[in-house]
Order: C-alpha cells, then sequence, then structure tokens
C-alpha cells in the first residue's frame, strides 16, 4: 500500500503540471485579448469548460493521495507526498508544452470555436457575437463558415 501511494503522488504530478501550464496559457492569451490593464484579461472568459472539470478533478485527487497518505503513513509521509508533487510538477513543466506554444492555443481557440458554433446553433445570439468578439481578437474569423 504504501509503494502504491508514492506512486500515485509522482504520476499525480504530470496532470498537476499539465493543468499549471494551461492556467498559466489562458492567462497570458485572456491578458493578449484585453484591452485594458486588468491582470486577468479575459482568462475566465477563454477558458474552456473542460479546463474547470479537469482542475478539480486534479486537486481533489492530490488532495485524496496525500489525505491517504497522512492517514495510512503519517504526517510526514503527507509532507513528503506533497513535496513529491511538487517537485514532479516542477520536473514534468520541463517536458509538457510551453505556455506561450501552440499546444495550448490551439485547444483553447478550438473551444472557443466549439461554443460559438454551439450559440450559433442554439440560437444564443449575445453570448455567440462575444465569442465571436473574442475569436476575432485572437485573429479567427468564426464567420467565414456561417451567415452571422
Amino acid at each position: 500500500m504504501e509503494t502504491l501511494m508514492w506512486i500515485l503522488a509522482g504520476l499525480i504530478a504530470f496532470p498537476f503540471a499539465y493543468m499549471l501550464q494551461f492556467s498559466a496559457a489562458t492567462l497570458l492569451i485572456g491578458r493578449e485579448l484585453t484591452p485594458s490593464d486588468s491582470y486577468r484579461g479575459l482568462q475566465d472568459a477563454i477558458t474552456p469548460p473542460w479546463q474547470t472539470n479537469l482542475t478539480m478533478l486534479v486537486w481533489a485527487t492530490c488532495a485524496a493521495i496525500v489525505g491517504g497518505m497522512w492517514w495510512n503513513l503519517g504526517i510526514l509521509s503527507a509532507v513528503g507526498g506533497m513535496a513529491l508533487i511538487i517537485f514532479g510538477a516542477v520536473v514534468a513543466r520541463q517536458v509538457l508544452p510551453k505556455p506561450t506554444g501552440n499546444h495550448y492555443r490551439g485547444l483553447i481557440l478550438r473551444s472557443m470555436i466549439s461554443r460559438y458554433a454551439d450559440y450559433t446553433r442554439d440560437g444564443d445570439k449575445l453570448r455567440a457575437d462575444a465569442i465571436k468578439q473574442l475569436l476575432v481578437l485572437a485573429g479567427v474569423d468564426p464567420g467565414h463558415n456561417s451567415s452571422g
């Protein structure tokens, strides 16, 4: 059981690092798209809905692993587990795509395009127009395939 918990703590570091990189990418792009000097810019508007679910899942898994280590192995192991997750995330961030790269930008833009299509299909003109404006700011013309 002890070995399994340490392995899980090491493995969760990769999704934890991915979540951090993705959040950094949405922050960078959200700042790029805003005309104001706000800290987060339009980060909330461009973050894909699935990213929130992934973040909650990763945080809950980290808490469960560290809590399980504390329960089964004691507080020192729990602190060690947290340290392993953090250190593993630092290492994983070196091999994961950079927040400034095309990987995260592509995921964000595809999500925005999908939401624009859904809003248009559902007749939600207000949200469709809002996401269309963001897409145009990002250099994407969503109107080339639609009548709106």
